[in-house]
């Protein structure tokens, strides 16, 4: 396949995707009677939220280390 081909087929596909999920997101947002303002509103609450977490607590990192650990011993026999 060229790279011509791969771009048009890509930007057809990325095309009909934003075009499909624009009038879904248009449905949605006067089902629920939110704006554009309110996603952007939305996604700043969000960035807020998930920048408290700096990683897992650190039980869960020994447990999850432990895990693999367990896992490559297990791959080894």
């Amino acid at each position: 396949m060229s790279l011509g081909n791969f771009l048009c087929n890509h930007y057809c596909a990325a095309r009909n995707a934003i075009h499909v999920l624009t009038v879904e997101l248009d449905t949605l947002k006067s089902q629920f009677q939110i704006t554009d303002t309110d996603f952007e509103t939305f996604h700043q609450e969000e960035r807020c939220y998930l920048g408290k977490f700096k990683g897992f607590p650190a039980q869960d990192q020994a447990s999850i280390r432990y895990v693999h650990a367990l896992d490559e011993l297990a791959e080894k026999k």
